[in-house]
């Protein structure tokens, strides 16, 4: 009999939060340069609660090229707000 599939979560030592946890932030995107960084868990953008990846392409692709979107962010147990300027990607950045 195998075991069940222990929870990533408790692997990584990641306190269960709703929100998308951040694996990797490109260089040179407009997440870069808003400052959010691997490890950060987005809980709201715009003030609007997100839970899934596609929650937030979705947002972000319906707010156009050029917007400013407000992400509520947990890091290190602490809130924060970083905005980020929507751009268009290249296809490497993608």
């Amino acid at each position: 009999r195998s075991s069940p599939t222990p929870d990533p979560n408790s692997t990584f030592f990641i306190p269960e939060v709703d929100g998308v946890l951040v694996w990797r932030v490109l260089p040179n995107t407009p997440a870069a340069a808003g400052g959010l960084r691997r490890g950060d868990v987005i809980i709201a953008i715009n003030d609007k609660s997100v839970t899934s990846g596609l929650e937030i392409q979705n947002i972000v692709e319906e707010s156009g090229v050029g917007n400013r979107l407000k992400l509520k962010v947990l890091r290190n147990r602490e809130t924060l707000t970083i905005t980020v300027r929507t751009a268009q990607l290249s296809n490497q950045e993608r």
